[in-house]
């Protein structure tokens, strides 16, 4: 009896130490940015410049056309590799064109970029390419 007991000690330890890791280990894969030197800098602003800024975001093109990427997120055959964007808190549906077409990049307060699964964990599926939350002014 004593041995159940013991050993159930120590799996509620074991747990207890592994969540509060998981949550340590969460704030440190995600990043973000203000751009205050990019908006005051006199020069045009794109968004896709913003994103390039940010550890793990890579970025090809500029506009409406640029092509985002977090991690790489090159591993879908079939559906998108884009990650989810949300302006807001509201999910954007259409990927980076149609937030690029529905914002003005001198109003952007900051932009933090979601990567690892215990922050994306609350967005499912959709958030399996990376997170890019933008909040505006």
């Amino acid at each position: 009896m004593r041995s159940i007991v013991f050993r159930v000690l120590i799996l509620v330890f074991i747990i207890t130490v592994g969540c509060q890791s998981s949550k340590e280990a969460s704030n440190v894969q995600s990043a973000k940015t203000d751009n205050t030197v990019l908006r005051n800098s006199g020069v045009d602003v794109y968004l896709s410049d913003m994103l390039r800024r940010i550890p793990g975001v890579h970025v090809r093109g500029k506009g409406a056309n640029a092509v985002i990427r977090v991690r790489g997120g090159s591993g879908s055959l079939v559906s998108s590799n884009d990650p989810l964007f949300i302006l807001d808190e509201q999910i954007i549906q259409g990927g980076y064109a149609t937030v690029v077409n529905s914002i003005d990049p001198t109003q952007v307060k900051s932009i933090e970029v979601l990567k690892d699964a215990g922050s994306l964990s609350s967005y499912g599926s959709r958030g399996a390419n990376g997170v890019i939350k933008i909040m505006m002014k």
